[in-house]
Parts: C-alpha cells; structure tokens; sequence
C-alpha cells in the first residue's frame, strides 16, 4: 500500500504536521487485507522504518531535501545533503526489498 503522506509520527517538524489523519480507519481496512505487506509513504525527507498496523512502514527519503531530526543542530530542512533512492522490489513470496543508492551531483 502506497501514501503520499505518512499515518505515524516519525518526529519530524516537517512531516508529522502533515501527516495522514484518520489513521485508525486506514489501520482497519489493512487489517482486513492480509496480502497488504508494507506500507510506503513520502513526504517525509527522511528514509525511516517503522511499523503502521501491524505491518512494516517505510517513509520514502526525499530527493530535493532532507529533513532534519530533532537531536541534529541544524536547519528544518538540508539542501546539500545526497538524497538517497530507494528501489523496492517485490519478490515472487510477500515480501519486499529496498536498496538505497545516494545520488551524488
């Protein structure tokens, strides 16, 4: 299953004011269909891991920015940074893999 915006907190100041609301309906209708394996979602300028309903939950980093976590002294969002690309592959067997490459300029 595939959101743009995420349904957990993941601690950011950027992402969780935007984050999917009603999250307890979508966690209903994945409960009820055992072939959702994992959950993708952007708009979180971080590559995260988590878990949403059960099933593995991960935030797709961004391209243009990366946001910043609260422990880092820096600003909301770095520029500079090399995004990472995520390439999620599904396997023959629920299951998917994800390899990140870091683009650099």
């Amino acid at each position: 299953m595939v959101f743009h915006h995420q349904p957990v907190p993941l601690h950011t100041e950027t992402s969780d004011v935007i984050r999917l609301s009603g999250e307890d309906r979508l966690a209903a209708v994945i409960a009820r269909h055992p072939q959702v394996v994992a959950v993708l979602c952007g708009h979180a300028h971080s590559a995260a891991a988590t878990t949403f309903a059960g099933r593995p939950c991960w935030p797709r980093p961004g391209l243009v920015s990366t946001s910043a976590l609260p422990w880092e002294e820096r600003d909301r969002a770095d520029l500079e940074a090399p995004p990472p690309w995520p390439s999620t592959s599904w396997a023959t067997t629920p299951r998917l893999t994800t390899h990140y490459r870091y683009i650099t300029h």
